[in-house]
């Protein structure tokens, strides 16, 4: 079943643009493993949010993906970039519209 999931980061002080390149720079490799779509936000009313929007085939191929990119150490910059740990959310569709 098609999944949204959400990510939601909070940088170190004066590292959020650093966090969003390093995210940019890791979006073509989440496509190859078969994200349809990923965007990247900053949080308007902090310094250090940043919001990762993904939409994948099922949660199962993005925890997938996670998995092999830990095993691999891709996301071994967290530790220099996050505050905090990220936190995960798997959204269902419920409803869609349009303009």
């Amino acid at each position: 079943m098609p999944v949204t999931v959400v990510v939601n980061f909070q940088s170190k002080p004066g590292r959020r643009d650093d966090l969003v390149d390093f995210l940019s720079g890791v979006q073509d490799g989440a496509i190859a493993a078969g994200c349809h779509s990923i965007a990247v936000h900053r949080v308007q009313d902090t310094d250090d949010g940043v919001v990762e929007i993904e939409y994948w085939d099922s949660r199962e191929a993005h925890e997938k993906f996670v998995g092999a990119a830990v095993e691999a150490g891709a996301f071994a910059p967290f530790d220099d970039l996050l505050a905090a740990p990220f936190a995960i959310q798997y959204l269902d569709p419920a409803k869609k519209t349009d303009a």
